[in-house]
């Protein structure tokens, strides 16, 4: 759990989607009125897929398993994550959705650079109502030479680069704040700067 759970903490286990798609056994930390949610706990399900095809869909679900038991705060561990698609797998999974410019909506793993609209109006209405915390790495960066797909060990680095540089840029609009260089924002394969950008959560050194 996280570094700011206590020996009070409740393990709650949870079923959810791994990155490679299939269904792995995890648990949410519940203490007090806070949740304790951690990227790394979906990570081993097995054989991990390329960076640049796995989803980070699990943690929207860890999150929705939390807002069901009435928190009052989230505060997600994003540590080491196989997936990296800043967060869109999280994001779609609380209820965002992504439009390429024909207006299909984007599946988990698909390419980031078809994204090109976001649709907030169906996420999570519990959302609003928690104070939603990101423990992340500030040296970690979401574009550029020491961006977190340089960093992620795909394959496909150079495609998954210009993705997450589109990804950012549609981030910037829809929120208005610049997110490449954000300290932090490229934790957990781009989930943080996601976060912040369309869920508002606060991003804070683990």
């Amino acid at each position: 759990m996280s570094s700011t759970a206590t020996a009070r903490t409740d393990l709650i286990p949870v079923e959810v989607t791994g990155p490679h798609g299939r269904p792995v056994r995890a648990e949410i930390g519940i203490a007090g009125t806070t949740a304790f949610v951690e990227t790394a706990a979906l990570n081993g399900d097995g054989d991990a897929p390329d960076p640049a095809h796995a989803t980070s869909r699990g943690v929207g679900e860890l999150i929705t398993a939390a807002l069901n038991r009435d928190v009052e705060r989230v505060v997600v561990g994003a540590d080491e994550s196989t997936a990296c698609d800043g967060g869109l797998g999280a994001l779609r999974a609380l209820g965002l959705r992504v439009q390429d410019a024909s207006g299909a909506l984007l599946e988990d793993t698909a390419d980031l650079g078809r994204a090109r609209r976001l649709d907030d109006g169906h996420l999570d209405p519990r959302l609003s109502e928690v104070d939603l915390v990101v423990e992340v790495d500030p040296e970690a960066v979401l574009c550029g030479p020491r961006g977190t797909a340089r960093t992620s060990g795909s394959e496909h680095v150079e495609q998954l680069a210009a993705g997450m540089q589109i990804w950012a840029d549609l981030l910037r609009r829809h929120s208005g704040t610049r997110l490449t260089d954000l300290p932090g924002g490229g934790t957990s394969g781009g989930l943080a700067a996601g976060f912040a950008a369309v869920l508002g959560a606060r991003l804070a050194a683990a």
